[in-house]
């Protein structure tokens, strides 16, 4: 896809509008609150779009879920692991089997973390419950 300066593209499951294009590919993006500069940003870029809207919606909500734990999780590559499963589901956005496999593997993947989390929170020593 072609894009262009102040289009509006869901951008890492964020509304986003583009700052800056260079020959149809997004250089530099803005969420609003944060700007995002580069030359590989367009692979991270789908258009509005109903479908778009929700699947971008179940991401962020899963990533909100999943920031509630305050137990000092790796943000980042889980950032970076909801983001690739959500290209990957942005890209075959039409294809409904395939895009429930890739949902289904986004919700397993939440599962996981949640049941680690508690499992770490139930660890008890001489005890003391070591975490809260």
């Amino acid at each position: 896809m072609q894009y262009k300066k102040s289009d509006f593209v869901f951008f890492e499951f964020e509304l986003s509008q583009i700052q800056d294009a260079e020959q149809g590919e997004v250089v530099e993006i803005s969420t609003g609150f944060v700007n995002v500069s580069g030359r590989y940003l367009s692979d991270r870029c789908f258009s509005l779009s109903l479908k778009q809207i929700r699947i971008s919606h179940l991401f962020r909500r899963i990533s909100n879920e999943i920031h509630q734990y305050k137990t000092g999780l790796n943000y980042p590559d889980i950032h970076r692991k909801l983001v690739e499963l959500w290209v990957k589901a942005s890209s075959c956005i039409d294809n409904v089997p395939e895009c429930n496999k890739i949902l289904e593997s986004l919700s397993d993947f939440k599962i996981k973390i949640i049941e680690a989390n508690k499992s770490l929170r139930d660890v008890y020593i001489d005890g003391v419950k070591l975490y809260r």
